[in-house]
């Protein structure tokens, strides 16, 4: 297409198929060949598949899709990334990277009336995938490109949909197309319920009594939930982090854990507490014993980020989430 400025992949199998009305460039680097498959997903919708026999773990077959349509009846161009770019971009633009722990390999054009133009998503939502997007100021067609690593046992897989309902429908189905590679884990009742958070009047000040006192009045509002945030753990007021890391109630403040948590759930509230799960005070208890085994030090926190890396590490952080100091007192 020669909209974007992106390096060759060397040299390698490309091929092309017809995918959602669309003209789709497919081209492989590291591989012997590319095999493709397309299927029908819905009116207006489909999904490609491609495979690329060759690629070994430590050097997996990188795939590259391109394909392009004339800007026409589009408003604006969605993706999680919106609130930062919330104009129709230009094709000059770096790509966007997305992985398990940033953003999502997904996106919509949008036309009048909120109508969807094109919706796109990967299959791949854990891997890197970068993404370029956008209209070329000389053609007057909005393109795309997208780079994949396709390791074995996992072919790339691109959805588009060209359907002309609602974009937020169009979004809907690509989430359901997720959640049947990853289902959702079951969400309890609580987590549907209007919260109330002790930070909103009390910030790092609070006490069993008072925690009891604010959950039952939220409660009369409609909140099925109590979060106990940032100050159960320590004494210290200060805003900072130099205590963080053995989340442990302060027994001053909470004498008697068990019984405080059983009471507010008693009243039909749910009890969930804050975590800075990663963070190891430098006047912690705990630092003692895992000072060695950090990532790194952050002085204006007063506090450093513990290393999951370390069997011993995970397996207090999951002694201190499953809560076995409260006296088997349940906090879901």
């Amino acid at each position: 297409m020669g909209i974007f400025a992106t390096p060759d992949l060397g040299p390698g199998p490309c091929a092309r198929r017809p995918v959602a009305g669309l003209d789709l460039l497919i081209e492989g680097a590291d591989c012997a060949e590319l095999r493709t498959e397309v299927r029908q997903r819905g009116p207006g919708a489909e999904e490609l598949r491609v495979t690329a026999p060759g690629g070994t773990e430590a050097l997996p077959a990188r795939l590259r899709v391109s394909w392009s349509l004339p800007c026409l009846d589009i408003a604006a161009h969605w993706t999680p990334r919106s609130q930062e770019q919330p104009w129709i971009p230009p094709d000059w633009l770096p790509p966007r990277t997305t992985s398990l722990t940033r953003d999502a390999p997904v996106g919509c054009l949008i036309g009048a009336a909120d109508a969807n133009r094109l919706a796109y998503a990967l299959a791949e939502t854990t891997r890197p995938v970068r993404i370029w997007a956008g209209v070329s100021e000389e053609t007057g067609e909005f393109g795309f490109r997208i780079e994949q690593e396709v390791h074995p046992g996992g072919p790339l897989r691109l959805l588009l949909d060209r359907s002309a309902d609602h974009f937020a429908d169009a979004l809907d189905r690509i989430a359901g197309w997720w959640a049947e590679q990853h289902p959702a884990p079951a969400v309890p009742a609580a987590a549907t319920r209007p919260v109330y958070s002790t930070w909103y009047s009390h910030h790092q000040r609070v006490d069993a009594a008072e925690v009891a006192r604010c959950a039952r009045a939220a409660a009369g509002l409609g909140c099925g939930t109590v979060i106990v945030d940032d100050g159960w753990q320590s004494a210290d007021t200060a805003r900072g982090y130099a205590t963080t890391g053995d989340w442990e109630m302060d027994p001053a403040a909470f004498p008697d854990p068990a019984a405080h948590i059983a009471a507010v759930r008693a009243d039909g509230t749910a009890y969930l507490l804050w975590y800075a799960l990663p963070f190891l005070g430098r006047r912690s208890r705990a630092w003692a014993r895992f000072a060695g085994r950090t990532l790194r030090y952050d002085h204006e926190l007063d506090a450093a980020v513990l290393d999951p890396r370390h069997p011993e590490v995970r397996a207090h952080l999951v002694d201190r989430c499953a809560g076995r100091w409260r006296s088997g007192a349940r906090t879901d």
